[in-house]
């Protein structure tokens, strides 16, 4: 990795373990602290850059910029706490068994829980609840409803906080999917409420896991989904042997074994050997949720690999329609519609503009970048 890369990586371990660098953090100059913040922002952790300001120099600019973006976190964070309550209390007035999921309950292992950004509340609840649930929230607490979607439906409060209420845990990988089709089976009651539940320790860090192996399948996995990794791990219980259990079931031991090399090296200061450094490279150029590059360099094959991806992106699966439009599996025309409806996207000029880009990108993918990206994902396992 470049200098800029293995700076923010000692700055992580330092935020969350304590340790500093023992030989010091090196001076930046003006451009490279600039370097510093964009990849940090691609990874959604640049506002945790408050916390090192006692390490190194971060430049006005930067500065000015780190602190917006932090002021911008916590007041994000209170929104949502507000609206977390609102829901919450709402659910367990109308008796509706609900249980947070993801950034909800991982927020809480962080330093300061306003650390751990997200875009929206996650809660899950049961399907046959999901018609009352939209009835409810639109008529007493004036949210939007979103359609409902194959697994879950969208709402937005009035503040602009979104809740995805999930009906279905799905990673779309038919073992994983299998194992969390019974999640409710396992849920029990939190202490302080009849309605809330909570999956146990193994489930909840498997699911995370899972969770991490589909992102960097579709292209990229950033540092956060790490943090939150290392630090569900660390605070948590949970039944070891149940979770490796689930994780040979699910056959992601391979994937699984790479991330905690990825956690010894990150967190921990150990050597890595030279696939995991392949890996680490990845994740860090991918972003949060990847790039276009990888993403394209992932979904090229044959022959003819670069038309055979612009010809799959102007023609999408009948699957790529399905997650926003289930009906379709009762009424197979309507794919027709959708399809038809999404090439009138062209005519939207921000939309065109990043279709092209994206076609431009496709054809500057090399063959060597599709031979490495699709070894990466071999040797994992995914």
């Amino acid at each position: 990795m470049d200098k800029i890369s293995e700076i923010m990586l000692k700055l992580v371990r330092f935020i969350f373990t304590g340790e500093k660098n023992p030989d010091g953090y090196e001076k930046l100059s003006d451009e490279e602290c600039k370097m510093l913040y964009a990849l940090a922002k691609r990874h959604e952790i640049a506002h945790m850059l408050d916390c090192v300001k006692t390490e190194m120099t971060l430049f006005g600019e930067v500065e000015k910029a780190v602190d917006r973006l932090k002021k911008a976190a916590i007041y994000r964070y209170l929104l949502k706490e507000e609206e977390y309550k609102k829901v919450t209390e709402i659910l367990e007035k109308e008796k509706i068994k609900y249980m947070p999921l993801k950034g909800t309950i991982t927020k809480k292992f962080y330093p300061e829980e306003w650390m751990r950004t997200s875009a929206d509340i996650d809660i899950l609840i049961h399907e046959e609840d999901i018609s009352k649930v939209k009835k409810i929230f639109t008529e007493q607490l004036s949210y939007e409803a979103g359609i409902k979607a194959r697994y879950d439906m969208a709402l937005t409060a009035p503040s602009g906080v979104k809740i995805e209420m999930h009906f279905k845990l799905v990673i779309e990988n038919e073992k994983v999917d299998r194992i969390l089709h019974n999640v409710w089976d396992n849920a029990a009651p939190a202490e302080e409420s009849e309605y809330r539940h909570e999956m146990p320790g193994e489930i909840f860090l498997f699911y995370h896991l899972a969770h991490m192996a589909k992102h960097l399948k579709n292209g990229g996995c950033g540092i956060r989904y790490y943090i939150d990794y290392y630090l569900i791990k660390n605070n948590i219980s949970y039944d070891e042997k149940a979770f490796l259990s689930l994780i040979q079931e699910a056959n992601l031991t391979l994937f699984m074994d790479n991330v905690e090399r990825i956690i010894s090296k990150w967190f921990y200061g150990e050597e890595a050997d030279a696939f995991t450094k392949n890996v680490e490279e990845y994740i860090v150029t991918g972003g949060i949720h990847g790039n276009a590059e990888n993403h394209a360099a992932l979904h090229q094959n044959g022959k003819h690999r670069k038309l055979n991806y612009v010809m799959s992106r102007i023609f999408l699966k009948k699957s790529a329609f399905i997650y926003n439009h289930p009906e379709i599996e009762e009424q197979p025309w309507l794919i027709v519609y959708y399809q038809f409806e999404r090439w009138m996207r062209i005519f939207n000029k921000k939309k065109r503009e990043r279709s092209m880009a994206v076609l431009k990108v496709n054809m500057a993918v090399t063959d060597g970048k599709v031979v490495e990206v699709n070894d990466i994902m071999k040797k994992l396992g995914i």
